[in-house]
């Protein structure tokens, strides 16, 4: 099972959190432990890989690029009562769980040693600079569909 990370906003920001704990070994002595707590703020400031936060953010935005949103939740109103963070958020939290879903359905889980580095890769996605690719064509839809009604 990978691990989840959650969108927890606070009062001036989203940030995704750690919900559970990495399964593994004990560390060899000596080292320390890549293991965090339960809760663990994630550090999202790395660097840039073209464009993007990082690789894992780029490659993960490359392969999933198109299986995102489309007009239907707009139509159906998910974003009415929403403002741009708390859309972002809901994105993010969104294709998240899809990447997750998806991974869970193709990875082999008695390989740990690909478990392992799908993990390590997979919390180094940055949620949030995925999901900022869609707010804004979501808030002119928004918008769009506003004016029809008017």
């Amino acid at each position: 099972m990978l691990e989840r990370f959650v969108c927890q906003r606070s009062a001036d920001r989203c940030c995704l959190i750690r919900t559970s704990e990495r399964r593994g070994a004990n560390p060899r002595p000596g080292m320390t432990p890549r293991v965090s707590p339960i809760h663990l703020r994630i550090n999202m400031d790395t660097q840039k890989y073209n464009g993007w936060t990082n690789w894992a953010t780029w490659m993960v935005n490359l392969h999933f690029d198109s299986c995102f949103f489309t007009d239907g939740e707009v139509e159906a109103g998910v974003f009415d009562d929403m403002d741009k963070d708390d859309i972002r958020c809901y994105v993010a939290s969104w294709i998240q769980e899809y990447v997750e879903s998806y991974l869970d359905d193709v990875v082999d889980n008695d390989n740990i040693f690909v478990q392992d580095l799908i993990n390590g890769t997979m919390q180094d996605v940055d949620w949030h600079d995925i999901a900022d690719h869609y707010v804004d064509d979501i808030l002119d839809e928004l918008k769009d569909r506003e004016l029809v009604a008017a």
